[in-house]
């Protein structure tokens, strides 16, 4: 938080930063009309960077991240400018980045669920995890 304090984005945002904060995760969230699917979770290699969300240009070299067949777009560091949340997204995909393991994931993935019907009108969510 770098002594910003908590700051108001938009319902969507605000959920995952609670849940980020709440349960000591990675989550990253993409709008997904943005993306050019398919979608891979790979490493981020010497040349790859590109614009986090409200902090520039980013060396993602070495870094898991999130990339489609435009490129690189989100990251545990920071999600990109590309995919971002904003007010007109419509369909958006929710990442929970873990590297421990998925003992408590479920209960994350349901916490998550509830929180985006109670603050996000939420509707048609699938919930999946992947190892």
């Amino acid at each position: 938080m770098k002594d910003k304090g908590i700051y108001k984005i938009n319902n969507i945002v605000d959920i995952n930063n609670l849940l980020s904060i709440s349960s000591y995760y990675s989550i990253c969230a993409f709008d997904v009309l943005k993306l050019n699917p398919p979608v891979r979770f790979t490493i981020g290699s010497l040349e790859d960077i590109y614009y986090g969300i409200g902090r520039g240009l980013l060396n993602i070299e070495n870094l898991p991240v999130f990339e489609d067949q435009t490129g690189k777009f989100g990251s545990p560091t920071s999600d990109s400018e590309r995919v971002k949340i904003t007010n007109e997204t419509t369909q958006l995909s929710m990442n929970i980045i873990s590297f421990s393991g998925k003992a408590d994931l479920g209960f994350q993935l349901d916490k998550l669920a509830t929180l985006l019907q109670q603050f996000a009108e939420a509707k048609n969510i699938e919930k999946l995890i992947i190892t």
